[in-house]
């Protein structure tokens, strides 16, 4: 970064947001906006290379990139693809070249690129180096099989007159925005750019990121977060950065929303009776996980139960919704797909709860709440030695999480994005115990007449 710049605390570089964003093989990214898309794209390329070969169009036109920068170029009318090198690298794609730019990006040369690479990024609009811009009927161009779409979007145009050396295409801008040639930009446009059905978005139906871009001093920096706190943008998360000096920030807000998932349709086939109805200290095994999530702050408390007696004690909190699973058979993981399926779109992250964990307090939840709304990925507790429950996923995983099967619950996910984990140690260890068997049970009870 270069002085004088405002540094952010937790900055990410090019590769860090990649691994944020989960960009993996099989990957379809398209980049629409105005400010930087082709240098995003670039960069991405870039860091993805040595792993990946990773296919590079553009659905209007693309500078042709400097020698050297690539591994190779395949251009339908010049050149047939049927075969592509095995080799990771850079590849692009287009219909045709005219002067200085690769054009085009068509079903056919579409089709090749999915057949061959690994991973696809994808300019979905142009904007001719604008910082504001109106879109057409057919822009942007969003592929069928898109998994993420990143909009890029830049502050510069604030405060100054909607001209044509401004804004591409000045009548669909108006269009969007309501403004009129030559009065000034102001947030609610660059708002409406982002929220419209007829903006930047128009037909995703998959994960929405927006990237603010252009972010180089503390008074950028401080402008960018005005903009966000003003208005509510219809995104599924928002970065803050640079991307040529490649830094980038999640935002976060403060009020981070929060599910709580208590998975509680587990008969305790060891145990021999349902050990949630049993008895601790006068009451039910699963009141003690209630009452820890009510006193927290959730955003939506949610119970997934097969049983009546649980679904009625649930029921004399108020505030829990209960998802009956008429199948547990099918193991924890479908309770995790119930839980899922009923927590609402407003919400940042889904924390799940066994409802045989009695020892854990309300302190060590709000611990792992508060390391989530800083980090903004996966939270495990770790009790002593032992990873455990409650973890909390960040929304991004909504699909994955919706897609597992068998008893191995989020485990696998776990495994799956290590790099995405953070493990918080809690010292008591005996808040982590979960009640499988008798010995279990007696234990606990000797713990409890220890305390």
């Amino acid at each position: 970064m270069a002085d004088g710049c405002f540094k952010m605390v937790t900055a990410m570089n090019i590769s860090d947001l990649i691994k944020h964003l989960n960009i993996n093989k099989g990957a379809v990214v398209s980049v629409v906006g105005c400010g930087g898309k082709t240098t995003l794209v670039e960069k991405m390329a870039e860091a993805l290379k040595e792993d990946y070969k990773v296919g590079v169009a553009a659905s209007t036109k693309m500078l042709i990139p400097g020698r050297g920068t690539y591994s190779d170029i395949f251009i339908r009318s010049k050149r047939e693809c049927i075969q592509t090198t095995e080799k990771p690298g850079i590849y692009y794609f287009a219909d045709e070249i005219i002067p200085s730019k690769l054009s085009g990006f068509g079903g056919y040369m579409e089709a090749l690129a999915k057949a061959s690479m690994d991973m696809i990024l994808v300019e979905a609009d142009g904007s001719k180096s604008r910082p504001c811009k109106g879109w057409t009927s057919f822009e942007p161009v969003i592929l069928d099989d898109t998994t993420l779409t990143i909009g890029v979007l830049t502050l510069d145009a604030l405060g100054k007159p909607a001209t044509d050396e401004s804004v591409h295409r000045m009548r669909e801008f108006e269009k969007l925005t309501g403004i009129k040639s030559g009065e000034i930009i102001r947030e609610s446009h660059l708002c409406a750019m982002v929220n419209s059905d007829e903006g930047m978005f128009k037909q995703v139906k998959t994960r929405k990121v927006l990237l603010i871009n252009k972010v180089e001093s503390k008074e950028q920096y401080q402008r960018a977060i005005n903009f966000i706190d003003n208005h509510i943008l219809k995104v599924d998360e928002i970065y803050i950065g640079s991307i040529k000096n490649e830094f980038v920030e999640i935002y976060k807000k403060d009020d981070v929303k929060t599910a709580a998932v208590v998975l509680a349709s587990g008969y305790g086939k060891r145990m021999g009776q349902n050990k949630l109805l049993m008895h601790i200290d006068g009451k039910p095994m699963i009141q003690y996980v209630l009452d820890n999530v009510e006193k927290n702050d959730f955003y939506e408390r949610h119970i997934v139960t097969a049983y009546k007696e649980v679904e009625n004690i649930a029921a004399a909190y108020g505030d829990f919704h209960t998802v009956i699973n008429t199948h547990p058979e099918f193991g924890q993981s479908h309770s995790v797909v119930l839980g899922t399926k009923h927590c609402s779109a407003e919400c940042d992250g889904y924390m799940f709860f066994t409802g045989d964990m009695p020892k854990l307090t309300c302190e060590t939840v709000n611990k792992l709440l508060k390391v989530f709304a800083k980090e903004d990925k996966i939270v495990v507790p770790v009790y002593g030695s032992n990873p455990g429950n409650p973890v909390i996923f960040p929304k991004r995983f909504r699909k994955t999480l919706l897609d597992l099967t068998g008893d191995a619950g989020g485990r696998q996910i776990i495994k799956a994005f290590r790099e995405q984990v953070v493990y918080v140690p809690v010292t008591d260890k005996k808040q982590g115990m979960d009640i499988d068997t008798h010995e279990d049970f007696m234990r606990l009870e000797a713990k409890s007449d220890e305390d």
